[in-house]
């Protein structure tokens, strides 16, 4: 609702994930666009930098350096900023949790790779969390050296396993995608565009879409997905804020959820996983998802086209602010999930 004036003042709003669309095309409500001005242009992963390595001396010779030529059963690559609505802390315990049901033959050939600066003001100090909670020899971390290019960036991608985010409210989960169109499986929060990334399917057996009385899947009306996601369902749902976006869902995953979650992936096994993965890449590819460099762009080209063709003056108003500190409550703001209406009729009889 911060947002809905500039968003009336937009001639064409493009949103980021099926779930942005719904939520602006609600704001609006009082102000709605034609169809053709709210559109869902997701993120697009260019196919040709991020994609599996095969065949490749240099990648070998990267990949022996940065292992010290150890070799690794199951490698799962978390690449985000040390900030705390990442989460760093809850991504390491959740990787005790899981290293510690295995045995300690197999623990030690399994490895968490942290791509992100290690201590940061805005973030945590990770090594400092290691050190605390994690056993050097059977809960293996490792953290790469600084920033790379998109080559770099797409070995260690091509290292790994998994892609693994923990992410409390997240808009888009970019590494998942860049991860995905590298061949990893993703294991992810269900919320904001991360959902769209795990192809969540209706009774009908379509790509799911929001509405005003289902703004999201975190609720798990929806578990069928792509069989190259792993979803972590949410424990709590809190809202956050800062003085420049002051209110906003976050839904929370249990560490133990996310231990059990890395479990499921390393039990399918390196060559299962390999498979899923590709499996994702494929779909990114494809005409549904549009999820490439190239299919945004065209997507872009397409709604802009329209557009121009469509285009008309919008009518003029004024924006003021105003620091009286007037609020005005709405009672249908809150979005109670089924299993809370069943848990009130419980308790009220």
């Amino acid at each position: 609702m911060y947002n809905r004036d500039f968003y009336r003042s937009d001639d064409l709003l493009l949103c980021i994930s099926k779930q942005t669309k719904n939520l602006v095309k609600n704001v609006l409500k009082d102000h709605p666009k034609k169809d053709w001005q709210v559109q869902y242009v997701p993120h697009g992963i260019d196919h040709n930098s991020f994609f599996p390595v095969a065949n490749d001396l240099e990648f070998e010779v990267f990949k022996d350096k940065f292992f010290e030529d150890k070799e690794y059963d199951f490698v799962v690559f978390w690449n985000n900023r040390n900030i705390r609505r990442k989460n760093p802390g809850d991504v390491v315990t959740a990787w005790k949790i899981f290293t510690d049901q295995l045995t300690d033959e197999q623990a030690k050939r399994c490895l968490l790779i942290m791509h992100t600066d290690p201590v940061d003001s805005n973030g945590t100090d990770i090594p400092a969390v290691i050190k605390t909670m994690c056993d050097p020899e059977r809960n293996q971390i490792k953290f790469t050296k600084g920033k790379c290019d998109p080559k770099q960036l797409n070995y260690y991608y091509n290292l790994a396993d998994a892609q693994f985010m923990m992410t409390d409210n997240e808009g888009w989960g970019l590494s998942l995608t860049e991860g995905l169109m590298a061949g990893n499986m993703i294991i992810a929060p269900v919320q904001g565009g991360m959902q769209d990334q795990m192809r969540f399917e209706d009774e009908n057996g379509d790509w799911v879409n929001f509405t005003d009385d289902w703004p999201t899947n975190s609720n798990g009306r929806y578990k069928k997905c792509g069989e190259w996601a792993i979803p972590m369902w949410g424990k709590t749902r809190s809202l956050k804020g800062s003085p420049q976006t002051p209110y906003i869902y976050a839904t929370q995953v249990d560490i133990e959820d996310a231990g059990l979650a890395l479990l499921k992936c390393y039990q399918l096994g390196r060559q299962e996983i390999q498979r899923r993965g590709n499996e994702g890449r494929k779909w990114l590819l494809s005409d549904e998802a549009r999820m490439t460099a190239k299919g945004m762009g065209q997507n872009f080209i397409d709604n802009i086209d329209i557009l121009f063709e469509k285009w008309e003056p919008l009518e003029k108003f004024s924006i003021e602010k105003v620091d009286d500190g007037h609020t005005t409550y709405n009672p249908n703001s809150v979005q109670y999930t089924p299993e809370f209406k069943q848990k009130l009729k419980e308790v009220l009889s």
